[in-house]
């Protein structure tokens, strides 16, 4: 499970605002951080002949749904670019590649959130009305990363309350 990841909340800017060292440090952890959790567990799992590689992406790469965020959402795309390039480099050795969206979910990277206009508005946004939990992303990762998911390789799943359904 490749899982790297930081916002930089208060750093992190539009592009016109945004320090190139903030842009640096978000992309060295979300992006090349990602790349190179890949790289020394995908030569583990070549050794092996097949296995199953799971990288956390965000809503955020996805969609424009986090003005202000430029690095952390752009990190975040480049992970969605890195799934798709994997799965199709290694399928053919027995090696999924696939990711997760944990949505606005209850960890500590989401502590910078104002409670609770701010939570309230994002909850509003989410189909299920609420904020996932750790186990429910991790559930998925599991499923993602177990032999139930044989056929699946490429994906991004969501584990987002319906957040990237609308």
């Amino acid at each position: 499970v490749a899982n790297a990841g930081i916002l930089l909340a208060g750093q992190d800017d539009r592009a016109d605002r945004l320090d190139v060292g903030v842009w640096r440090r978000v992309l060295e952890v979300n992006l090349t951080g990602m790349f190179l959790t890949c790289k020394h567990g995908i030569r583990a799992l070549l050794r092996r002949d097949s296995g199953a590689v799971v990288c956390t992406a965000s809503p955020t790469g996805l969609y424009g749904l986090a003005p202000g965020l430029d690095a952390y959402s752009s990190s975040k795309a480049g992970v969605y670019g890195l799934i798709r390039v994997l799965a199709n480099d290694y399928a053919a050795e027995g090696i999924r590649v696939n990711g997760v969206i944990p949505g606005y979910t209850d960890t500590p990277m989401n502590d910078y959130v104002e409670r609770p206009a701010a939570h309230e508005r994002l909850i509003a946004t989410i189909p299920l009305r609420r904020q996932g939990t750790a186990d429910e992303v991790a559930n998925v990762i599991a499923f993602l990363a177990s032999d139930e998911a044989s056929y699946v390789t490429g994906a991004v799943w969501a584990a987002d309350g319906g957040m990237t359904a609308i």
